[in-house]
């Protein structure tokens, strides 16, 4: 049997090799309650890279050892396996406690990963932890017990007419209820979003649309904020996707490890992670509307569609396109207190600082009397000191509202409810030149982030209203919506899927050739 010796233990893997000897090679990590086989119905489509995939330590046919079971333990075995192979980059994917190392280890040995995909990535509020623990004791009697039959009834869609059923049931019934439990303790209470600031790697989250095991509000929260990292939901799955859409799973994995490169737009990468001072939408709101409330005034700024600023109902006509006005205004919106320093590195990243600062001062004093709005008094619109640029709370902009009403469909769980936060979200995306009013790099990645989003609730929704027989309007809303979201490669699948389940060979042919324009 394969094994390799790491200091006091042996791990167990197979390396299975891909067509061509230059190929990349994936690396799949597998999670708790599982074993390397996890991934065995998705290796025949990864037939042009080669495959590493090894039962991590207490697992399978893996020793355990005597060392403390740790992440950094478990980031170890993996980069040793790597230096055997004597591999220098790779994709990995990982799954729950595996994806957890996998996202660790990028942040350890960033310059071996390539691209990260991580599937059913556990991600709690540690004030939620002590409940965690107290209901984990309740299902484990105290971590003497695995809780078999509970756990098939949550972590997987599939039923006893699948022979992958079995298959998980069978790495349940045999796994060391020790292990089991310190690899849950590490999965439950470990931050995932501290790595996910950290890592470089393009990161790729898939989550299974009927996961209640690990709830994905939060991740997603913190996912539509940072530029590298990109969520998707798999339906008709829940924890084990692995299990319950192999082929679906694959294919997403695929296209993100190929297609990534041949965007338009490449990935964005910034000085400072966009995280750090992209305020809560949610904060931003309550806090816009008691201001509001108390003053009774308005700067109401459109940004989807035209671009178009009033205060009060006076609109500001002139001099956006001088001076830079718009895009420091823009960027003001959404950053509303913003130090010098950041304006310049967000606005100006090629440009000496000292320069950009020198230049804003200029830009800022044009802005300052842009917003000049006869007979009104907003001296405080912009407030300027030597460190600071804010920007007054009485904003109200249709761009933070679609964001707000995106992440509210996300988290919606009650599925008519859903089905129309989702129309209703369709309804006001109906050309693709939406969010266009500025091209800074970190507008044009906010803007990706939320096309994203809104594909992913299209295919969501197209999905569901075929399963209730509307057809015709899932296939009108497919129809379109490719048209809008840039030409999308998961909606002519689905377009063309649909129309092959409906017998309608012509339309399939019309839209294959379609895709096939678009991605020549």
């Amino acid at each position: 049997m394969p094994y390799i010796k790491h200091q006091n233990i042996h791990l167990y893997y197979q390396y299975i090799e891909g067509y061509e000897p230059t190929s990349n090679t994936v690396i799949f990590l597998h999670t708790n309650i599982s074993d390397h086989t996890l991934y065995d119905d998705l290796y025949s489509y990864f037939y042009d890279y080669h495959i590493l995939v090894f039962d991590l330590r207490g697992f399978g046919k893996s020793d355990l050892g005597n060392d403390m079971l740790s992440i950094d333990l478990y980031v170890e075995d993996l980069h040793y396996m790597i230096d055997s192979f004597q591999l220098t980059s790779v994709y990995i994917v990982g799954m729950g406690f595996g994806g957890l190392t996998a996202l660790k280890f990028s942040t350890v040995y960033p310059d071996y990963v390539i691209r990260l995909v991580i599937l059913s990535l556990p991600c709690f509020p540690q004030e939620s932890y002590s409940q965690l623990k107290q209901q984990r004791d309740q299902l484990t009697v105290n971590g003497t017990r695995i809780p078999v039959e509970d756990l098939l009834q949550i972590v997987t869609v599939l039923t006893g007419e699948y022979e992958r059923y079995y298959r998980l049931q069978k790495w349940m019934t045999e796994m060391n209820t020790f292990v089991y439990r310190k690899i849950m303790e590490l999965t439950l209470y470990t931050d995932p979003v501290v790595y996910m600031r950290q890592t470089k790697a393009p990161t790729l989250i898939l989550a299974g649309e009927h996961d209640i095991l690990f709830p994905q509000e939060l991740l997603i929260y913190h996912s539509i904020q940072l530029p590298h990292v990109h969520h998707t939901v798999v339906p008709n799955a829940s924890t084990f996707l692995v299990l319950d859409q192999p082929e679906m799973t694959a294919k997403l994995i695929r296209n993100f490890f190929t297609a990534l490169d041949k965007r338009k737009r490449p990935l964005l990468q910034y000085k400072r992670n966009i995280s750090d001072y992209v305020p809560s939408y949610e904060e931003t709101m309550k806090h816009k509307k008691a201001t509001r409330a108390k003053e009774n005034q308005i700067l109401e700024v459109n940004i989807v569609y035209s671009f178009r600023v009033r205060f009060n109902g006076k609109e500001i006509l002139h001099g956006w396109n001088k001076r830079h006005a718009k895009r420091i205004f823009v960027y003001l919106v959404f950053h509303p207190t913003s130090p010098r320093e950041e304006i310049c590195a967000s606005l100006w990243p090629d440009t000496p600082l000292d320069n950009a600062l020198r230049n804003l001062r200029v830009y800022l004093t044009h802005l300052r009397r842009l917003l000049q709005v006869e007979g009104e008094k907003i001296d405080h619109l912009l407030v300027i000191d030597k460190k600071e640029i804010t920007l007054a709370d009485c904003v109200d902009c249709d761009a933070i509202h679609l964001m707000h009403e995106v992440k509210d469909a996300v988290n919606e769980s009650n599925k008519l409810l859903k089905q129309r936060r989702v129309k209703n979200l369709l309804s006001k995306i109906t050309d693709p030149g939406f969010l266009t009013a500025v091209y800074d790099d970190w507008f044009l990645n906010l803007r990706q982030d939320i096309e994203e989003r809104l594909i992913e609730l299209t295919i969501w929704l197209v999905r569901e209203m075929f399963e209730q027989g509307q057809a015709e309007d899932a296939i009108d809303i497919l129809k379109q919506y490719v048209q809008v979201f840039d030409h999308n490669e998961s909606l002519y699948d689905m377009l063309i899927n649909f129309y092959k389940i409906t017998a309608n060979d012509a339309e399939m042919k019309y839209w294959m050739t379609e895709k096939d324009k678009q991605w020549e």
